[in-house]
Parts: structure tokens; C-alpha cells; sequence
């Protein structure tokens, strides 16, 4: 009788790519007593920040990332003490621009220019994240099938077939950015994006026979 043995592998597989877009976040706020008036200075504020992006020159619209309202109080856990403030409201939005720092340079100028007031953040992110994925998964069973090998080729045996494969994790590096305050929007910081880096692996378990078999 054949004698049949198990190699289980684990296998890497990492891609990398310079940033191809910067991914801008922008958080704006309106707090009033009424809360017809602090919705009506949130749409302000917003619209406000799609007045700057055309005016900088983008060409896609910001996107709503979230968006809330909440009553304000004084001692607000205190249900002796505590008394009504008025209304918060808080919307996120999202816009990716091409990695172009003259872009960018117009769009923070137009923000502080404009009435919307927002805390902005960017990132540098690369859009066509599923190439990146791809890539990485199919090196990570290149991995492992290698290793599997390496290990059979030692113990005097040969790979016969894949008894099972499972994908077992996912990981992306986040590229590099920074956050600023409406305040602190009176120049446009000279910044050198990293690459960003994607890591998935594989568990596969090879069916292997002695080489003499």
C-alpha cells in the first residue's frame, strides 16, 4: 500500500504600489439652539465645500461618509441640573484627487477661503486596490507550493496534489497623511508619499509519496 503523507504550509505573498490618489476627509459642524438652523448651517457648511472643490479644480464630487445629529446639555448625566443646549449636527465627507500637490495646494486654498470651516485630513491611497490584492494572493501560493516543495524535497518525497487551501489573513499598509484644523490651513505642507504594501497568506496542505514510490 501507497504510503501517503500530509505537508501543511503556510505562504506569504506581499504587493506594494506608489500612491496613485489622495483621499481627502473632511468633517464639518453646526451648533445652533433650533434645529432647523443647525441643520440649515450644516448644508451651508457643505455646500459651501463643493463650491471650493469645483473652484480648485476637482473633478469628483465630495461623498457623504457619515452624518449625525444630537441634542446638547449641561450635565447631561445630572437630570437635576441639567439643561438643553440646542442641536449638534456633523457630516464627513470624502473626495479623491490625483496624486498632485498644485491640486491639492488649490484645494486647501479654497477651503480656507470658504465659509465651511472643516477639519480636513488626507491619505495617500492607491485606487486600484484589488490589483494589489490579487497580486498578493497569487504570490502567497507561490509561497507556500515553494516551501511545501523545499520540505518534500528533503524528507525524499514528491508532491503529488492540493488536499486543501485556505485563505487565512489580509493586511494593508495604510499610506502615509496628516490632519489639520480649519486654523492651520494657511499653507499647504510639502509631503512625499510612501508606498503602500498589502500582505494576504494561504494555508495549503499538499498530498505527497516517497520519491521511490
Amino acid at each position: 500500500m501507497e504510503h501517503v503523507a500530509e505537508i501543511t504550509v503556510k505562504g506569504y505573498g506581499t504587493a506594494s504600489a506608489m500612491p496613485d490618489g489622495i483621499s481627502i476627509n473632511l468633517s464639518v459642524l453646526s451648533q445652533q439652539k433650533v434645529y432647523a438652523q443647525t441643520i440649515e448651517g450644516l448644508n451651508t457648511k457643505v455646500s459651501a465645500i463643493s463650491l471650493a472643490l469645483t473652484r480648485a479644480g476637482c473633478t469628483e464630487s465630495a461623498v457623504t461618509k457619515s452624518y449625525g445629529v444630537s441634542e446638547v446639555w449641561t450635565d447631561q448625566y445630572d437630570f437635576a441640573k441639567r439643561q438643553f443646549q440646542g442641536y449638534q449636527a456633523t457630516q464627513k465627507l470624502g473626495v479623491t484627487i490625483p496624486v498632485d500637490n498644485v491640486l491639492l495646494g488649490r484645494v486647501f486654498e479654497e477651503l480656507s477661503a470658504s465659509d465651511s470651516q472643516p477639519d480636513i485630513g488626507i491619505t495617500f491611497v492607491v485606487r486600484d486596490h484589488a490589483a494589489m490584492e490579487k497580486f498578493a494572493r497569487i504570490s502567497a501560493v507561490l509561497n507556500a507550493k515553494d516551501a511545501a516543495q523545499d520540505l518534500a524535497t528533503a524528507s525524499d518525497l514528491k508532491l503529488m496534489a492540493v488536499k486543501s487551501i485556505n485563505f487565512t489573513g489580509s493586511r494593508s499598509g495604510y499610506g502615509s497623511g496628516f490632519s489639520l484644523a480649519q486654523c492651520d490651513m494657511g499653507s499647504t505642507p510639502e509631503v512625499t508619499p510612501d508606498a503602500i504594501s498589502h500582505e494576504e497568506s494561504v494555508l495549503m496542505v499538499w498530498l505527497a509519496v516517497p520519491v521511490d514510490a
